[in-house]
C-alpha cells in the first residue's frame, strides 16, 4: 500500500479527468477516504480499498462521477419527504440525498452483500443512519429470486442482475415491491426515485404503480439495455411523464420520446449518456429550471 505515491500522482493530473475503468485499474492503489462534492455545500466521502469500487475510483482520479446527474439529484432531493435509492451500490446517490434532504428519509435498497456492507460503512462514516438501508432487491412482487454477480469478489460489483447467468455466482435474494413495502402515508410522500437495476426497471415500476400514481415522483433510471424499453416508455407516458436524456459529458439535458441506449461507433454504450429522468407533466415547469 503506497498512498503517498497515489496522492502525488493525482496532484500532477488536471483537476477533471476521464479515465475509463481499465485505465483506473492501472493507477497507483489508494486505500482511504475519498471526498466528493456535488456543490460546495454538498460534500460526502466514500471509502476506497485499492481498486475495489469503480464509483470511488472515479471520484478519486477523475474528480467526478455522473457529474450532471448527481448535480440534479442533489437539488431535487432537497425535499421534505421520501427518497428511494434502488440499487444503491456503495451509496453515492444515498449519501448525496441524505446530505440534501430537508426532512423525511432516504431509503436505500442493495441486494448484494458486499455492496451492502460498503454502503453501510459509507453511511456510518458520513454520520447517516443505517436504519433505512435494506438488503433487498426491488421488483414487481415480494418473492425470492435468483441474483447473479461477478465471480470476482475483490471488486464491488456494479452489474448484479436478477436471474441466472453463465460464469456468474448465483444465489437467492429477497425482492420486495415498493407498493407492498411502504405504508399508505409513505406511498403519498415519495418525492424522488432512482433505479439502477441492470435491466429490471420495468418490473420495479410495475411494483410501485400505486406509489407513482399517488406521489408523482421524479424518476431517475439507467438506459443500458434494449429489454422492455417500449413497455417502460408506455408505462411512463400512461402516467403523464416526460422523459429526458442526461448527458454527463457535456452537461446537456435533452427531451426524448423514445427510450434507447446510446452507442459509440464501436457499438459500445456511452456511459455518460446512460441516465434518464422522467418528470411528471404537472411538475415540469418547476423542474425545467433545475434541469438547465
Amino acid at each position: 500500500m503506497d498512498n503517498k505515491k497515489a496522492q502525488k500522482y493525482r496532484l500532477q493530473l488536471p483537476k477533471s479527468n476521464y479515465f475509463n475503468i481499465k485505465e483506473l485499474f492501472n493507477m497507483p492503489k489508494y486505500f482511504g477516504w475519498v471526498d466528493y462534492y456535488t456543490t460546495l455545500e454538498n460534500k460526502i466521502f466514500m471509502f476506497l480499498g485499492g481498486n475495489d469500487d469503480g464509483v470511488a475510483l472515479r471520484c478519486f482520479w477523475n474528480n467526478h462521477y455522473e457529474r450532471k446527474t448527481l448535480e440534479i439529484w442533489s437539488k431535487v432531493t432537497s425535499v421534505d419527504g421520501i427518497v428511494l435509492d434502488i440499487g444503491a451500490h456503495s451509496g453515492i446517490y444515498s449519501l448525496v440525498a441524505n446530505k440534501s434532504i430537508k426532512s423525511g428519509a432516504v431509503l436505500s435498497f442493495e441486494p448484494h452483500f458486499l455492496n451492502f456492507s460498503r454502503l453501510n460503512l459509507n453511511l456510518r462514516a458520513n454520520e447517516f443512519s443505517t436504519k433505512t438501508a435494506f438488503m433487498y432487491g426491488v421488483g414487481k412482487n415480494n418473492e425470492t429470486l435468483p441474483f447473479s454477480i461477478s465471480p470476482n469478489l475483490d471488486y464491488l460489483t456494479s452489474g448484479g442482475k436478477i436471474g441466472r447467468f453463465q460464469k456468474q455466482i448465483t444465489s437467492d435474494i429477497q425482492t420486495i415491491a415498493i407498493d407492498k413495502f411502504l405504508d399508505s402515508k409513505a406511498k403519498n410522500n415519495v418525492k424522488v426515485i432512482k433505479l439502477d437495476v441492470e435491466g429490471y426497471e420495468y418490473e420495479c415500476l410495475q411494483g410501485m404503480l400505486e406509489t407513482i400514481i399517488n406521489s408523482k415522483p421524479l424518476i431517475f433510471f439507467e438506459c443500458m439495455s434494449s429489454k422492455n424499453n417500449n413497455e417502460i416508455e408506455l408505462f411512463l407516458k400512461n402516467q403523464n411523464y416526460e422523459i429526458f436524456i442526461i448527458n454527463d459529458l457535456n452537461g446537456f439535458i435533452e427531451k426524448t420520446n423514445k427510450i434507447y441506449p446510446i452507442f459509440d461507433e464501436n457499438k459500445i454504450i456511452i456511459h455518460e449518456t446512460i441516465n434518464r429522468i422522467a418528470v411528471p407533466k404537472s411538475k415540469l415547469k418547476s423542474i425545467l429550471e433545475i434541469l438547465k
